[in-house]
This record gives structure tokens, C-alpha cells and sequence, in this order.
């Protein structure tokens, strides 16, 4: 394996030019504008599969299938490895259930955490791996003129080059709805998806 980076997300106050790099041995390391300081020593024995910035700290997801969140002094784990796959892709995802993120797996699973428990979105049954996930909003103007965002859709890229929709329900409970936007006709794995306002 070795130390080899996987993955990066900035952290800290925006432009700051502050970030964290996750590592092929667990470890972790914050880029602190003087040098980098250890946050992780690689103890987890599993690769960084995926890192997003979450409530003022860094949560991350490892090969193993375990998600561990750091608030900015330690880790807590919020998932264990029962997912039996690999964590590969995690995006923000707020809603009146929680402030939490979407977890894409090895194993073509996708996992939502609502701040406070995980609920299933897809089970394994892509039999692909999932490559990237984004997450999108509708924002608009409340009657107060302050700006809302209103969850509308998860999208998943995956391996064998399949791209899927999710939508919530429309009351916003734990359920909700797939839909194929792209086959497997691409033969390629879909590497990087991006959201263009």
C-alpha cells in the first residue's frame, strides 16, 4: 500500500488555502499554511477512500466501509464496517431530516446519513461500484428574502458507466425514487461528475 494520497478536501475558513489529504495508509494529515500536522497516524488500517468537509470538521470514509467524522480536536465513528464495501464517494446532503451527507460503496450501495442515523437509498443491486455522487438543491427566495435550499436529487456515477437519479419523496421521509439517466452503453467508468449552475 504506502502513503500515497487518495483524496483531498479544503477545511477551514473559505480561500484560506488551508486543506486535508487522506492517505492509502488511513493516515491523515492538515495542510496548516506552515507545514503539515498529523491527525491520523494510519491506525484505521484502511485506506482513505473519500473525505468531504462536514459541520466544521472533516468526515471521511475507508476502505474498509467504516466512516469515521474529526470535529477539529478528535474522530468519532459513525459507521463500523458492516457495510462489508468500500466507502469511494461522499456529497452533502441537507435536508428536514438532518444536516448530513450521501455515502456511495464499492459495491454499488448508497447510504444517506441524516445527522444522526443512516437510511439505505440503494442496496447493492447495480453490481457496479460506485465512482462519484453529487447532490443537488433548488434555491430560491423565502417570503422573507432569505435564500432556501430545497433538496431535489442525488446523482451516482458508476464503474461500469451507468448514471442514476434519486429523488426524495416529496414529504421528505426516507424514501424515494431511481431513475436510469445513462445505461452501461458508455463501457467506461464514469470518473467525475460536477453540478453546472
Amino acid at each position: 500500500t504506502g502513503n500515497g494520497v487518495t483524496t483531498m478536501v479544503p477545511y477551514g475558513v473559505p480561500a484560506s488555502g488551508l486543506f486535508v489529504v487522506g492517505l492509502q495508509n488511513g493516515g491523515m494529515r492538515q495542510w496548516t499554511g506552515q507545514g503539515f500536522k498529523q491527525l491520523q497516524d494510519g491506525g484505521w488500517k484502511s485506506a482513505v477512500g473519500a473525505m468531504m468537509p462536514y459541520r466544521g470538521g472533516v468526515v471521511v470514509g475507508l476502505a474498509d466501509g467504516a466512516v469515521e467524522f474529526w470535529d477539529g480536536t478528535g474522530f468519532r465513528q459513525l459507521k463500523d464496517t458492516g457495510w462489508k464495501a468500500g466507502v469511494t464517494a461522499i456529497a452533502p446532503w441537507n435536508d428536514k431530516l438532518g444536516d448530513g451527507f450521501i455515502v456511495g460503496l464499492s459495491n454499488g450501495s448508497v447510504q444517506r446519513w441524516t445527522g444522526f442515523e443512516w437510511a439505505e437509498l440503494a442496496s447493492s443491486g447495480w453490481s457496479s461500484a460506485v465512482t462519484n455522487i453529487i447532490a443537488y438543491n433548488d434555491t430560491e427566495l423565502d417570503p422573507n428574502g432569505n435564500l432556501t435550499e430545497t433538496p431535489v436529487g442525488v446523482i451516482v456515477g458508476l464503474a461500469d458507466g451507468a448514471v442514476e437519479l434519486w429523488r426524495p419523496s416529496p414529504n421528505f421521509n426516507r424514501s424515494g425514487y431511481w431513475t436510469q439517466l445513462q445505461g452501461t452503453g458508455w463501457a467506461n467508468s464514469v470518473n467525475v461528475l460536477f453540478s453546472v449552475d
